[in-house]
């Protein structure tokens, strides 16, 4: 177990996040573990970690030091690198700080900001292909969804899915009860058809496999 301060490192653009810790290995995976499940407290750090993803990030031990000096040195150290990603200037403890529906809007909000560009989203997707494309990259992640997506998970989210499709069902019941609904479906149909706006008609492969799911489902 490290004491002492730590600096998480975005690679690719050489900014960094300034931090102490009694144990740095463990904060540095829980630092991962937030920002992989998009609940991270600082939205700078989100926002590069939405774009970048994990790969781009990595940690070093700036300095080992007592318990009783942490915040001290941590002080140095962000008067020193003037780190990018730190929201405050201060060294001080995130103990009993609350995560409230404002501070989640305002993370939200920013990371709508940051992907709003044409270049953040081509960055963001290049480099999700990058990922999956390596194929020792791509065996780890999908390992790491298996572990996540335990029997209880699925069976969890299962359910939730037998729900949303029950109420997905009843409101089409009721859209389709109103008088003139399926009239002004029909007319829409005609118009996005007219303009060329929709496919008229399915391929021979297409309709052959939407009959077989029509029979399947038919029983």
């Amino acid at each position: 177990m490290t004491c002492g301060v730590y600096a998480l490192i975005n690679i690719r653009s050489g900014k960094q996040y300034v931090g102490s810790a009694t144990d740095i290995r463990r904060r540095t995976n829980n630092h991962f573990l937030w920002l992989r499940r998009g609940c991270h407290w600082n939205p700078r750090l989100s926002a590069a970690y939405a774009i970048h993803g994990r790969e781009a990030f990595t940690y070093e031990v700036l300095e080992e030091c007592p318990r009783e000096q942490l915040f001290e040195r941590e002080q140095y150290w962000i008067d020193t690198l003037k780190p990018n990603y730190n929201v405050r200037s201060i060294a001080e403890s995130n103990r009993g700080l609350r995560v409230t529906p404002e501070s989640n809007a305002k993370r939200s909000a920013t990371l709508k900001r940051t992907l709003a560009s044409p270049e953040a989203r081509a960055t963001k997707a290049r480099v999700i292909r990058e990922v999956w494309a390596d194929s020792e990259q791509k065996a780890r992640r999908i390992a790491a969804l298996k572990a996540v997506w335990t029997p209880k998970k699925r069976s969890a989210w299962s359910e939730r899915m037998k729900q949303v499709n029950t109420k997905v069902k009843q409101a089409g019941e009721v859209r389709w009860a109103k008088p003139g609904a399926r009239q002004r479906a029909s007319e829409t149909l005609r118009r996005l058809h007219a303009e060329g706006r929709m496919v008229r008609h399915h391929s021979d492969e297409t309709k052959r496999r939407i009959s077989e799911t029509k029979r399947r489902r038919k029983g």
